[in-house]
């Protein structure tokens, strides 16, 4: 089952893109396949250190909304094709 993690927030110097940056090491160490969406249009710290797991978008367009949500899907049918192969 895919799961959806949102780490955001307005203040800065709060951690979260250390939390981000901690959660996506958690799930290549443990070779967990995902994909992380950096919406923070002024750094893109996340994007630029996990360019190969992340993409900038923009949340504020149904566009970018529209690509997380199409990801969570891909992500389930995935897990179900591979729950499958394994029953």
């Amino acid at each position: 089952m895919s799961s959806l993690n949102f780490i955001g927030g307005e203040k800065g110097g709060v951690g979260k893109s250390v939390a981000a940056r901690v959660l996506a090491q958690y799930f290549i160490d443990r070779k967990k396949p995902f994909t992380g969406f950096d919406t923070d249009r002024s750094h893109t710290s996340f994007a630029r250190f996990y360019s190969d797991y992340a993409a900038p978008v923009v949340v504020e367009t149904y566009e970018g909304l529209d690509r997380i949500f199409q990801a969570l899907e891909v992500g389930d049918a995935h897990a179900a094709r591979v729950q499958h192969a394994q029953d």
